[in-house]
This record gives C-alpha cells, sequence and structure tokens, in this order.
C-alpha cells in the first residue's frame, strides 16, 4: 500500500505506468513480458488513482 500512496503523488509516473503496462493478444503485460495482465505495476497505479480520488 505504501507504493500505491507514493504513486498517488506522481501523476504523471502512474499514467505512464497505467499507459505502457496493457494487456498483449495473450493476456501478459505487455511492459513486463511473462507477467499476466494486469501485472502487479498495473495493480499499484490503479490503486493509486483511487486513492487520488479519494482524496
Amino acid at each position: 500500500m505504501l507504493m500505491a500512496r507514493l504513486l498517488a503523488r506522481m501523476p504523471d509516473l502512474r499514467q505512464r505506468v497505467q499507459t505502457e503496462h496493457v494487456p498483449d493478444a495473450h493476456g501478459n503485460c505487455q511492459e513486463c513480458g511473462v507477467a499476466q495482465w494486469p501485472c502487479e505495476l498495473y495493480e499499484i497505479a490503479s490503486r493509486a488513482d483511487e486513492l487520488q480520488l479519494s482524496a
């Protein structure tokens, strides 16, 4: 949760993570490679969005 709180303070980086970490045709994260989508970084960025909206 700490990472999400930190990322909530960095909207440009949060948006970049969400833009780059998208699923490929096989359901894996394009940026991470073999990680199933949604990957951990995308999940953290999504949680940061929720924290930002509730602040």
